[in-house]
């Protein structure tokens, strides 16, 4: 990137994000103010082969919409910031990849909406179970990655910082290869502590309540039966509002989990030196080593390099839950949102379609 360039890679993503998550909040919107669904979807009960090539034309519209935002998150950003490791059929071939390991989970949780609607809560919870349960293997599926042993994986995208996957109980850390003994050795110091203190755990838990009282609160709103195509669609528009909503609240839920986890380091004797150069050491943070205040609150679920320096070695007030807004874009799967790949740090980049990025 130019020296002279004012607009910093992360403030353009960031702005992308923002257009591209208010690009899905006023289309929903739309559908759901003119009545859109009703118009150009079934209103009624569908089976076999109607009620999939349905389902394919409203995925196959969100797909194509969200394609041009991918392509501008994926790879022509990064490319002008000299952030991009391969060329454009490198892009186009793990984007194919992840769009269509995406779109096959997303066909069966729609088919599964359309065969179970009276069980409408239990099959969206099921499903957020049954992803968390599968979420290692359905990131390697959608990233692409390249393994050094089962939990120590490669990816051409510094976006990607590993995190910590499965369900409650039964999680495993999964780390970014190539950063070096001792800083492996600082995130595995620090995702250990994490999981004695039951952060990620409480994440999950948030994340999961946040989406099912999301759904349920859809499932009232909706004018069609639940077992409808279009009442679908105006689920799945209802939810992706509820989700904008997420974005603006979970991340200062998710924050204070990130300095209980520095102050975890802390406590065992990580000096301020080691600390820091463990933050330098991570490039998805992408060159914003500060920020303002409200664009942190708003945004960003990470505190910046600067207010973790600064705040090292001070207990937080509470311990929050870590990562649940980031849990729940993931789990957002379970409800069709269409936000789920639409946010600053995971547009365009199917490795962090699944494992978001993460402290």
């Amino acid at each position: 990137m130019s020296k002279h360039r004012s607009l910093s890679y992360a403030r353009a993503r960031l702005y992308l994000g923002i257009t591209n998550v208010g690009f899905w909040v006023c289309l929903s919107s739309v559908v759901l103010g003119l009545g859109w669904a009703g118009q150009y979807f079934p209103t009624h009960p569908l089976a076999g082969k109607k009620l999939v090539v349905s389902l394919c034309i409203f995925l196959g519209g969100y797909i194509a919409l969200q394609a041009p935002f991918d392509w501008l998150g994926g790879y022509l950003v990064p490319k002008a910031y000299r952030r991009y490791y391969g060329d454009f059929s490198d892009f186009v071939t793990n984007w194919l990849r992840g769009v269509s390991v995406q779109f096959l989970v997303l066909l069966m949780v729609a088919v599964s909406w359309q065969m179970f609607a009276d069980w409408f809560p239990w099959i969206a919870t099921g499903w957020m179970v049954l992803l968390l349960a599968v979420q290692m293997h359905l990131a390697r599926l959608v990233g692409n990655f390249q393994s050094r042993g089962e939990f120590a994986w490669k990816s051409l995208d510094d976006a990607f910082t590993g995190g910590i996957a499965g369900l409650p109980g039964f999680q495993k850390p999964i780390f970014v290869t190539g950063r070096g003994q001792r800083l492996r050795a600082m995130d595995e110091r620090r995702r250990n502590y994490l999981q004695r203190m039951i952060l990620p755990s409480l994440g999950i838990l948030l994340a999961v309540l946040f989406n099912l009282a999301g759904l349920l609160l859809a499932s009232v709103m909706v004018h069609f039966p639940l077992n409808s195509v279009a009442g679908l669609v105006e689920i799945a528009m209802w939810f992706t509002i509820w989700s904008f909503l997420g974005l603006l609240i979970l991340p200062s839920m998710s924050r204070p989990a990130v300095y209980a986890g520095d102050y975890a380091l802390f406590s065992k004797g990580v000096s301020q030196e080691e600390f820091t150069q463990y933050l330098q050491s991570d490039p998805s943070q992408s060159g914003e080593e500060s920020r303002g205040t409200w664009v942190e609150r708003i945004f960003h679920p990470v505190p910046s390099p600067d207010n973790r320096i600064r705040a090292w070695g001070t207990a937080p007030g509470w311990s929050g839950c870590w990562h649940a807004a980031r849990y729940a874009l993931f789990l957002s799967w379970a409800g069709l949102s269409l936000l789920n790949r639409s946010v600053h740090c995971n547009i365009g980049k199917p490795n962090v379609w699944v494992l978001l990025p993460c402290d």
